[in-house]
């Protein structure tokens, strides 16, 4: 959660909570390769266990990964991702995965 709040995430959205399961799960697997297909590896686990379909997973999350490209300062996302490209929700979780684990 602490990843997530220093991009600049708002707990206070859906997506961010899903976006913080779908990065839990992975983590507890220890399988990174699970971001290769979020939405059948991942998002489909999240929406089983909130009794919500995947695209309204995935579309939470999205809204929510925009807020943050929207709102947040570039120079914070440029530290966090050392890029400038539009950040995404595959960009996020494995990016976050990967800090955790190393």
């Amino acid at each position: 959660m602490n990843q997530l709040l220093l991009i600049g995430y708002n707990l206070k959205l859906k997506g961010t909570m899903y976006l913080l399961e779908s990065i839990l799960y992975i983590c507890k697997r220890k399988q990174i390769e699970l971001v290769d297909n979020l939405e059948h590896n991942v998002y489909k686990y999240v929406a089983d266990i909130n009794g919500k379909t995947v695209t309204n997973i995935k579309t939470n999350i999205i809204k929510s990964t925009n807020y943050v490209y929207k709102y947040q300062k570039e120079k914070i996302l440029y530290e966090y991702f050392s890029s400038d490209i539009k950040i995404t929700p595959k960009l996020v979780i494995s990016t976050v995965v990967n800090k955790l684990f190393l």
